[in-house]
Formats: structure tokens, C-alpha cells, sequence
């Protein structure tokens, strides 16, 4: 039996997509408080989005035991994304600026999504799935969610 701080991959989707729909809320709050000139807005509005996004997913820690949302800094320690663990399933967050589009080329997302479904052979000489070195356990299944504005409204979650 499930405890309840276990989640599914399902309950966990639900847990995120609350996350990144409360965060395009702050981002509105923020912008809107800020009093910035629309033109601060066009370039403003999508920085404090990446950093809601991550705010509010990183906070589920607090909320699901099963559910891992680490900070992994890009390689000059300059930038972080965030990176969801849950079982042998590692989740990242983009936003897209059009839904026909995908995310911009990132290492992170590149090396991920290249090592799932990758075995090694360990020490007992047996195949175990491989993950990133940053990451303590396996991962066999890499996704990617992607959430980006209304067409009609680039403050709207779409």
C-alpha cells in the first residue's frame, strides 16, 4: 500500500502541471505589481517564468517523498534547471514559445534523453540500465514537459 506522499507518474504529471499553471500566475502578479513598460514586459515576462516554473517545482519536495525535484547547474555553474526523479522516470520542464515549436537545444536535455533506455555491464557482470553520473539512480524513461502561452495572449498559460 501506498503511502501518501507516494505518487504515480500520473499523480505526479497532475502534481506539475498545477506547479507550472500556478507559476504562470506569479509571473502575471509579479509583472503586473512591477508597473515595467510593455516593452520590459515582451522580454521580462518569460525570464520570471523560468524561475516561477522552477520555484514551484523544486517546492514539491515539500509536499511528495517519492517525487525528487533537484536544482542541476548547467556546466560553468552559471544557470540551473530543474530535474524531476520519480522511480527510473527523469523529468525536465521547458517552455515553448508556439506549440508546433520544441525547446531550444540544450546540453542537459541532450545528454538525458541519450543515456535513456542505455545499459552498462556491472561489477556481478549484469546489465543494469545507466543514468547521467549526477544522478544517484537509473533512469529509463526520459520526458520532456512542455508548457507555452496562448496564441492570443502571451501571459496565458495555453
Amino acid at each position: 500500500m501506498k503511502s501518501k506522499n507516494e505518487v504515480s507518474l500520473n499523480e505526479a504529471l497532475l502534481a506539475l502541471k498545477v506547479a507550472i499553471s500556478n507559476a504562470w500566475a506569479d509571473t502575471r502578479r509579479q509583472i503586473k505589481a512591477s508597473g515595467y513598460d510593455p516593452r520590459i514586459v515582451q522580454t521580462a515576462f518569460g525570464q520570471f517564468l523560468v524561475h516561477n516554473v522552477m520555484n514551484r517545482i523544486y517546492q514539491l519536495n515539500e509536499d511528495y517523498e517519492s517525487m525528487k525535484a533537484e536544482l542541476k547547474p548547467n556546466n560553468s555553474n552559471t544557470a540551473h534547471h530543474v530535474a524531476i526523479r520519480l522511480e527510473d522516470t527523469l523529468l525536465t520542464v521547458s517552455a515553448i514559445p508556439h506549440e508546433n515549436l520544441r525547446p531550444r537545444a540544450a546540453l542537459f536535455r541532450e545528454d538525458y534523453a541519450s543515456r535513456q533506455g542505455f545499459f552498462e555491464i556491472n561489477g556481478q557482470n549484469r546489465f543494469v540500465a545507466a543514468s547521467p553520473p549526477e544522478l544517484s539512480t537509473p533512469t529509463k524513461t526520459y520526458l520532456q514537459i512542455l508548457h507555452g502561452p496562448k496564441s492570443d495572449d502571451r501571459q496565458q498559460l495555453g
